[in-house]
């Protein structure tokens, strides 16, 4: 039963818990080789295998501003429960494509599905299972860590259990009392995920998340990315513009150059110094 504007289903939690205690299967993990060329032009239901509660499908998205295009027939599937990383140079358009699907902004041409809805149909209850840290994070820096929190689940009417359920699952417990004036770059990029998680969230778009911080920093956000859709069953949408960033956390990934053509893959074959290849 969903509460008034929380996006809260009981159903998610006996679904995290499951996914919690489920085993790892024999060769899950095992390394994938299959390769698709210009995902941007093949469609979605030849790449992918169907499934009404994607998080993501995009299909032929175009998205023009008069003469200048700056999404060309994007079309991507995001699997549930991964880490999909979204690379592509600056001017890509990898920041239209996110307001894209947080609702922001209206494709051109092209449909849009979060977990089987398509937009703009249904917009406000999709969103609520959605939860979005784009570039920096704007805390309080007057408050502490857990009273910046408090803001935001009294805008959504969440209950103040989630807050400390949100400050433990970023490690920041220990320091929920300090000034955020006080806290790192590091911990302030946390505190904006936690602050994202709030409200049992499926789905977690971050947007260069690593960005400005220092190499502990840096280890901090990676091992949170990691960690994430195991310990709440949720999938993660990761844009970024560095390669090597992505391949330390994405379990699938999909390259964005400037014209939309590219590929999509699992990252497993790029482990251990064996690269994707690029073309």
């Amino acid at each position: 039963m969903l509460t008034r504007d929380t996006g809260w289903d009981a159903s998610n939690d006996a679904r995290r818990q499951s996914a919690r205690e489920q085993p790892e299967l024999p060769g899950q993990n095992a390394p994938a080789t299959e390769v698709v060329r210009n995902f941007s032009r093949i469609p979605v239901s030849d790449w992918t295998m169907p499934d009404a509660a994607q998080p993501i499908v995009l299909e032929n998205v175009w998205k023009t501003y008069g003469k200048t295009t700056a999404l060309a027939g994007l079309s991507l599937a995001v699997p549930a429960e991964s880490v999909f990383g979204f690379l592509g140079p600056n001017g890509a358009g990898k920041s239209t494509a996110i307001r894209i699907l947080l609702g922001l902004q209206r494709p051109s041409r092209g449909t849009v599905s979060l977990f089987g809805r398509q937009l703009p149909h249904g917009r406000t209850d999709v969103l609520r299972r959605v939860g979005s840290m784009v570039e920096s994070p704007s805390p309080y820096l007057h408050l502490t860590g857990r009273e910046n929190l408090e803001v935001h689940t009294r805008l959504l009417g969440l209950p103040p259990r989630r807050i400390d359920e949100a400050l433990d699952m970023v490690n920041l417990s220990p320091v929920r009392d300090r000034l955020v004036r006080h806290y790192s770059t590091g911990m302030k990029q946390r505190l904006g995920i936690a602050a994202a998680l709030l409200g049992n969230r499926d789905l977690l778009v971050l947007e260069e998340p690593t960005n400005g911080l220092d190499p502990a920093g840096i280890h901090e956000v990676r091992g949170l990315v990691r960690d994430l859709p195991r310990r709440r069953a949720l999938t993660i949408f990761l844009s970024s513009h560095l390669l090597a960033e992505i391949e330390q956390v994405a379990t699938h990934l999909a390259i964005f150059p400037v014209d939309s053509s590219g590929f999509r893959a699992r990252r497993r074959a790029c482990r251990r110094g064996r690269r994707l290849p690029l073309w």
